[in-house]
């Protein structure tokens, strides 16, 4: 008798994730071209490039419409609504396609390295389905030529919302997202919008640790975060910005932000956890509070920033009602 044989049918490769890169632009044809050409250099995943022209009066349209059509790629284009980057980004994440499963905000100058998207993926990838995760990858600050200057520093304490609430360590250039997060950053754009949220970015982390997504550092840097002395946020050395910051806090901007921040999170506050909901409450309580109480409460309430610098100027701040 004939042994039989049964015939499997070859094995089916899943499609690598869809990847939809959303880039706001203003006045960026300079360095347009070598920061598209990344993009499309991204291996492991499907790629849409969707892009807003937010007022650009340099021809950073056209570049993106003949660096496209170089490579043979199609490009999402539309005009932005000139109301401030943040707003910008928030158009763009509005828009982002229903198929997209992985969501990652890009800047005009920078340069991604080829695995940024498929490494960021991955880890995504092991999260249960309908799971909230971010993935946020280090970078490498380099001049304008892009030769390497410093790494971000590295987190001395985990992500979560206690830090989010005064400090963020989010930069949107170095976000990825998947499907479930962008569906918690999309429900809170109307509260972010009526209480005129300044930085996307910062909002991004503040909804996510909020909500109780899975936020993880990738240490190896795959952006080139490139420094050229124009950039919207972040072009001075490492000392310089260090002074501004302190400067902003002095002025009253960082207090102003963070009104602004707590505005738009009182009013979606259902999108995050009891818990978290709860430390909202008392943060939004004790800036409001009188002195003595306000320099008690940031040692009780667990508020903390990433430097022993920065958290003892955060208490300052707290105390004198800067913050």
């Amino acid at each position: 008798m004939r042994p039989m044989f049964h015939l499997r049918a070859p094995a089916v490769e899943p499609a690598p994730p869809l990847a939809e890169v959303v880039l706001a632009v203003r006045n960026g044809a300079r360095f347009l071209p070598q920061q598209m050409d990344s993009l499309f250099a991204q291996t492991g995943v499907r790629l849409r490039l969707r892009a807003l022209d937010d007022g650009s009066t340099d021809g950073s349209r056209q570049v993106m419409v003949d660096q496209a059509g170089r490579a043979g790629r199609v490009l999402h284009l539309a005009e932005g609504p000139r109301a401030g980057v943040a707003e910008a980004f928030f158009t763009l994440l509005d828009r982002v396609g229903a198929d997209a499963d992985l969501i990652a905000p890009c800047d005009q100058d920078d340069v991604w390295l080829p695995r940024k998207l498929a490494r960021a993926g991955r880890a995504l990838a092991a999260l249960p389905t309908g799971c909230p995760g971010a993935v946020i990858g280090a970078r490498m600050v380099t001049d304008a030529g892009l030769r390497p200057l410093a790494r971000d520093p590295a987190w001395r304490r985990p992500p979560g919302f206690a830090n989010a609430l005064v400090e963020n360590i989010v930069p949107g250039n170095a976000l990825v997202m998947n499907a479930a997060a962008l569906a918690l950053v999309r429900a809170s754009l109307p509260a972010a919008r009526a209480a005129g949220v300044p930085l996307h970015d910062w909002w991004i982390y503040l909804v996510l640790s909020g909500a109780g997504a899975n936020l993880w550092h990738d240490p190896e840097p795959m952006v080139l975060y490139r420094q050229h002395g124009g950039n919207e946020i972040g072009g001075a050395p490492r000392g310089l910005r260090r002074s501004l910051r302190m400067l902003a806090a002095l002025d009253g901007r960082y207090r102003r932000r963070i009104d602004a921040n707590l505005s738009a999170l009182l009013a979606c506050a259902d999108l995050l956890t009891p818990e978290n909901r709860r430390l909202l409450q008392q943060f939004a309580a004790l800036r409001v509070a009188p002195p003595v109480r306000r320099l008690a409460g940031a040692f009780g309430l667990g508020l903390y920033r990433q430097g022993r610098a920065a958290q003892a100027a955060l208490r300052v701040g707290l105390a004198l009602g800067r913050a």
